[in-house]
């Protein structure tokens, strides 16, 4: 039991290590996906596009966009979907959780709405 305690307190915050964006003002949002017709399953993109660059210290790439991409649509894709319309159509900023770079674009892993 020690050691499994131990496993936890030294490697949970490798699980969540990433960083909040500044507030951002969400201009589009798109959703984009394939289906095979071998098969195989297909894609899912959300992408969402803001006023400013998004800094992060997690990933160095700086564009005015970003994206959670995946094998299917899931429940992810569609909350922060929902999140990120909701904040565009009620003129809120959002934060959006990075955890990583992925093929030369800012991969968001979270959407948090900002109060005002």
């Amino acid at each position: 039991m020690k050691k499994y305690l131990l496993f936890l307190l030294l490697f949970s915050p490798l699980a969540f290590s990433g960083d909040w964006s500044q507030p951002l003002v969400v201009r589009d949002v798109y959703q984009l996906a394939s289906h095979s017709p071998f098969g195989g399953g297909g894609y899912s993109q959300l992408w969402a596009t803001f006023d400013s660059d998004v800094v992060s210290t997690t990933c160095p790439i700086r564009k005015s966009r970003a994206v959670y991409y995946t094998n299917t649509a899931n429940t992810w894709t569609q909350v922060w979907l929902s999140e990120l319309l909701a904040a565009q159509a009620q003129g809120k900023k959002v934060q959006i959780w990075i955890d990583r770079c992925g093929g030369g674009e800012i991969v968001l892993h979270g959407v948090k709405v900002i109060r005002d």
